[in-house]
């Protein structure tokens, strides 16, 4: 019973384990996003500056400008996205501590209970042995007294 114990705490730790490694993997896959979602920022800044020393027309210049606004307001949404992945981090890794907590719980009382029968088992091999030097001892003045009268 214990042991089946144990070996679901095992099962659970392993799939905690499984969830947090998938849950840092798409943290870095947002964190990467975000670096990307700059990166397009920065090219796009360039590339208006660049117009604009060009001295290019009112509207492709509000054109660019609204495009770094998007951008930005992209950059926003995917950090809100990275934030919210850095909390299902943290509650998987919570999640991994209270399954190898449940783990050695587990474990402690499979021991507990091994000790306690090896304990009793030591007790039932002591009484046994007591029998027997009982009836060994008994056999032993019964032969001694026919000894004597014989």
């Amino acid at each position: 019973m214990r042991e089946h114990a144990k070996k679901q705490a095992m099962i659970l730790v392993d799939r905690r384990r499984k969830q947090l490694r998938e849950t840092e993997l798409e943290l870095e896959r947002r964190e990467q996003e975000v670096s990307a979602c700059r990166e397009r920022q920065r090219t796009a800044e360039a590339k208006m500056r660049e117009r604009s020393l060009r001295a290019i027309a009112a509207h492709k210049f509000q054109t660019h400008y609204e495009h770094l606004e998007h951008l930005k307001e992209q950059e926003q949404k995917l950090i809100e996205r990275v934030v919210q992945q850095q909390q299902f981090v943290a509650r998987a890794r919570a999640d991994v501590d209270a399954a190898l907590a449940a783990l050695v719980e587990a474990v402690r009382k499979v021991k507990m209970i091994e000790k306690h029968r090896e304990k009793w088992m030591l007790g039932v091999q002591l009484e046994e042995t007591r029998r027997e030097q009982k009836v060994n001892d008994e056999i032993s003045s019964i032969i001694h007294m026919q000894r004597k009268r014989g």
